[in-house]
């Protein structure tokens, strides 16, 4: 992992399918609960080595009955661990997010890709699931029918694809999209932390209470945010005609 103006790089480093195994699960894990919590972290954003983000699983490893559930669990820990990051995270898809690599950019905020990434959730196809939430955070962002299908027909969508259904929220030419992700992750960097991070709950945690106590959440956070200076500075700003200058508090 590397920071630089706020902005965390956290890369899948296992080519040349960066293969999701116990160790990098732990090692995801570790930095959701650590590094990555620290204050001067304003983004996230997650990609995968060698152009590919990632193919999955290490189904090596998967079919170890020593190991199954241990890596189960693990993966649940360490995708919780993610999702459940403040701050937002952005994923960049290349090559093939598949299986394991699709359930890892599930619990991103944000998802752009290549034209040429190819994503799915093929383990149906194998006799089981995909148990690193996908049954669940699939259907919460494309819908029930369209996610069934997917799993159904073990489906490997194309980037085109992928938008229409709203999987992902952008597709960029392979030779830009690092940097416009990056560009992405540093406009984000420069805005307003608590109001960002208020944002998202207020969005996520809505989706799962319902109406009637989303807007309750939401005008909770807003009337805490309207005590900070953060909130002051932008209203002053605003006045001032200049840009804010935010410092998380």
């Amino acid at each position: 992992m590397t920071v630089e103006a706020g902005v965390a790089r956290v890369v899948l480093d296992r080519p040349p399918l960066n293969l999701v195994d116990t160790a990098m699960l732990e090692a995801l894990g570790n930095l959701c609960r650590g590094p990555l919590r620290d204050g001067g972290v304003r983004v996230v954003v997650l990609s995968g080595a060698a152009g590919v983000f990632s193919a999955g699983a290490d189904v090596a490893e998967l079919s170890d009955p020593r190991r199954r559930l241990g890596m189960l669990k693990l993966g649940r820990s360490a995708l919780a661990d993610l999702a459940a990051l403040e701050v937002p995270v952005i994923a960049q898809l290349q090559g093939q997010v598949l299986g394991g690599g699709l359930e890892l950019a599930l619990a991103a905020d944000l998802r752009w890709a290549e034209p040429e990434a190819r994503l799915g959730l093929p383990e149906v196809g194998l006799g089981i699931l995909p148990a690193w939430g996908g049954t669940q955070r699939l259907p919460r962002v494309v819908g029930a029918a369209r996610a069934l299908e997917m799993l159904w027909c073990q489906e490997r969508l194309d980037a085109a694809e992928a938008l229409a259904i709203g999987l992902v929220t952008r597709v960029v030419p392979r030779a830009q999209l690092g940097e416009r992700v990056l560009d992405l992750a540093r406009r984000i960097a420069r805005g307003a932390p608590l109001a960002q991070r208020a944002a998202k709950r207020a969005v996520l945690e809505g989706l799962e209470r319902g109406l009637g106590p989303g807007l309750a959440l939401e005008e909770r956070e807003l009337l805490r945010l309207a005590e900070t200076q953060d909130a002051a500075e932008g209203l002053r700003a605003f006045r001032e005609r200049r840009p804010p200058d935010f410092s998380g508090r």
